[in-house]
């Protein structure tokens, strides 16, 4: 919108002020680019988020002295359909490969997150549920606390 808004108030500047047409076309690429970064990093960051189940119940098992809730943690995020076909995507491989989000993802962010997302009752109520009724439940559960984590 800034860069919109600097086109249409340099038409009304001299000539000396205004910018030539390409400048205008590598600013509006720099945000779409930057645009398309952010949706690979927040991609990546809610399969991180989805991943993570796993590896904490890794580690919970892994104590010396377990209880039943170590021994049983919910886990059915990390093999969600949806997750894995988002993974599986070829465009969204070769974004990672150019865009390298990993390097930008703060893994104690990865963990909060999930752990407010296992604390929620609809992600305790989803092992409860149907498979169908999990796979819905889930996928929107992710997306909206994610959202509202990272707000």
């Amino acid at each position: 919108m800034q860069t919109l808004y600097t086109v249409v108030s340099s038409e009304n500047e001299s000539d000396s002020y205004r910018m030539k047409p390409d400048e205008y076309k590598k600013i509006l690429q720099t945000h779409f680019s930057q645009t398309l970064d952010l949706l690979v990093y927040l991609t990546y960051f809610l399969t991180e988020v989805c991943r993570y189940a796993e590896t904490y119940a890794h580690r919970r098992a892994g104590k010396h002295i377990t209880t039943y809730e170590d021994l049983h943690i919910n886990t059915k995020i990390s093999g969600n359909k949806t997750l894995w076909r988002i993974l599986e995507d070829v465009s969204l491989k070769e974004a990672l490969l150019k865009t390298k989000p990993q390097l930008k993802c703060d893994n104690e962010l990865v963990k909060r997150v999930y752990l407010s997302l296992a604390e929620t009752p609809e992600y305790k109520g989803a092992s409860e549920a149907t498979p169908q009724q999990r796979q819905t439940k889930t996928t929107a559960i992710t997306s909206r606390n994610l959202y509202e984590s990272l707000l």
